[in-house]
């Protein structure tokens, strides 16, 4: 007789209902469908709750971190969207012989990512603009794992074209493949109040923050992508700051150094929406990146750390401030990014419902079309932000850092990796985007529509 039969002495009236789904309470329904109900209540309560945008303040705001805390305890275990060993996220353990690059890898998050590839074995390099800081960190890194791999320190400034094609080529020297790049690196204005107008703008005529973060990065990645191997990834670190950016403001016309120097406020003329115009860039740069690189089997990611204790974040206070992780833990989560085997739309170590958060990521193209100077020698002056075009101009959110950074401020629930959303960047702004993008790093326009995986760089 099986170990599941009922036996002879068992009441009939018990072999015919012992299987059945018992009551989630005094009613008659069964608790898969009191939990289907109630998760699917909450999910459009969480919706609803873009329509607060504007007056998401006192009372609604605790009303918001409540629904999001009992949505994160019964919505997230049902939606998969924590990734996981079987669900977009396969670690590999060794990685002997492989070769991983980390921009902006002398300190904080990039060098714990960096300790990680170091430990389990790949060569790793590490960049920074500072020459000796490169040497310490590589020499950290062999003693902290003490594995077999080699780690070198080479500097790089992502603000100097000239400096990018030279690191390229010292690297392609000493690597010709390369297995992981990690284009972590980024910089801000914070803090910055020099008067020399050379501190804010590059010698190209653009924001500093914008060449580094974005356009030295597209650059390096375009020079290096002959060397990255079949089956090797590329992970572009952004910022949830992307979706405060207009997409009509991504190609701005360079600027002439001489003739803005008899103006006053540097930080309303220059780093005024530099940081969140950068990211928006490298969200595009990801996605247009992922479509020429799938036929060389390369996967790239877009992904964003979270609130993170580093140099940049040294200003937050308030719930902000305690939300912050350690950039060791955020540095595991940047590694395990390399590692990510479906193509997400993007990547956040706490949980951001992609099926409530991509109401608001759609954008029509007349909001993205080319940026155009209100008055002659004027591009990105203050007083145009309070006109009628002004910044950011509803997109994607009327009044967003409360709707948006509530997930952020959440993050210590579970900081691991899930699948998220981004704002939209539609093909043909990709595509124009990346024309642009060229055509600011000094690249042939040939590569916009050839294999920039078989083209040969000198």
């Amino acid at each position: 007789m099986g170990l599941g039969a009922a036996t002879p002495a068992q009441p009939r009236a018990a072999r015919a209902t012992g299987d059945r789904p018992r009551p989630c309470c005094g009613c008659r329904c069964p608790a898969w469908l009191a939990l289907v109900t109630a998760t699917g209540a909450l999910s459009v309560l969480l919706c609803a709750l873009r329509r607060w945008q504007r007056g998401l303040d006192g009372a609604k705001l605790a009303l918001f971190d409540q629904l999001f805390v009992l949505g994160f305890h019964l919505l997230r275990p049902l939606d998969g969207t924590r990734l996981g060993p079987g669900r977009g996220l396969e670690v590999e353990e060794s990685l002997e012989g492989k070769v991983a690059l980390v921009t902006g890898g002398t300190l904080g998050i990039g060098y714990y990512a960096a300790e990680r590839f170091h430990a389990a074995g790949a060569h790793v390099i590490v960049s920074g603009r500072s020459a000796s800081r490169c040497s310490e960190a590589a020499e950290f890194l062999r003693e902290a794992t003490g594995r077999g791999g080699r780690a070198e320190g080479l500097p790089l400034d992502l603000g100097c074209f000239d400096c990018v094609r030279n690191f390229s080529a010292a690297l392609r020297g000493m690597f010709p493949r390369l297995d992981f790049m990690i284009l972590n690196a980024g910089t801000s204005h914070a803090g910055d109040l020099a008067d020399d107008d050379s501190a804010w703008l590059s010698p190209e005529g653009h924001s500093r923050v914008f060449q580094a973060n974005h356009l030295g990065h597209f650059l390096l990645a375009v020079l290096l992508a002959p060397s990255l191997a079949p089956g090797g990834s590329v992970v572009v670190v952004g910022s949830s700051a992307m979706w405060m950016a207009h997409p009509s403001r991504l190609m701005l016309p360079k600027r002439n150094l001489t003739h803005n120097a008899r103006h006053g406020d540097r930080w309303m003329r220059y780093g005024l929406g530099s940081y969140e115009r950068s990211k928006l860039a490298n969200r595009c740069f990801a996605l247009s990146l992922r479509r020429r690189a799938r036929a060389r089997r390369v996967r790239v990611q877009g992904m964003t750390p979270g609130l993170v204790e580093t140099r940049l974040t040294t200003g937050l206070e308030g719930d902000f401030a305690r939300a912050c992780v350690s950039p060791e833990l955020a540095g595991l989560r940047l590694f395990e990014c390399a590692f990510v085997s479906r193509e997400f739309d993007f990547v956040a170590p706490h949980w951001q419902p992609p099926y409530v958060y991509r109401w608001d990521a759609p954008t029509t193209s007349p909001r993205w079309r080319r940026f155009r100077p209100r008055r002659p020698g004027t591009v990105f002056r203050a007083p145009a932000l309070r006109e009628s075009d002004g910044f950011p101009r509803r997109y994607n959110f009327e009044a967003p850092r409360k709707w948006l950074n509530r997930p952020q401020l959440h993050q210590r629930l579970d900081y691991s990796l899930h699948s998220a959303t981004g704002p939209d960047c539609p093909d043909e702004l990709q595509r124009e985007f990346w024309r642009w993008s060229l055509e600011q790093v000094g690249l042939p326009a040939s590569l916009d529509e050839g294999d920039i995986f078989a083209h040969t760089f000198t």
